[in-house]
């Protein structure tokens, strides 16, 4: 069970990724980045530009972990599971909070 349900929630967390950057981008402006190092970044790089760069080194990462749990031959399958619910949970508050305003 746990096998089959860990493809679902890396799909999940990188979707999430996404409407957390769609989320991001699409904040009422005056509304502030509640990330330090995102805020810095956008004062350098620009909003848009920071919020890309960090969310695609977030689907990397991932994309990362989604290849070592394939290695692993399940023998970290309920470590994953645990992760990445709780990793998962985080992100649906995170974006739910976003898009409430």
């Amino acid at each position: 069970m746990v096998n089959r349900t860990i493809p679902f929630l890396f799909l999940s967390l990188a979707v999430l990724q996404l409407l957390d950057m769609h989320s991001t981008l699409a904040a009422p402006q005056g509304r502030a980045e509640q990330n330090n190092f995102i805020a810095w970044l956008a004062n350098n790089l620009g909003m848009e530009l920071a919020v890309f760069l960090i969310k695609m080194l977030d689907l990397m990462v991932i994309g990362l972990f989604y290849g070592v749990w394939k290695k692993s031959h399940g023998i970290f399958n309920k470590q994953f599971f645990v992760c990445l619910s709780l990793i998962v949970a985080a992100y649906v508050l995170v974006v739910t909070s976003n898009y409430s305003g």
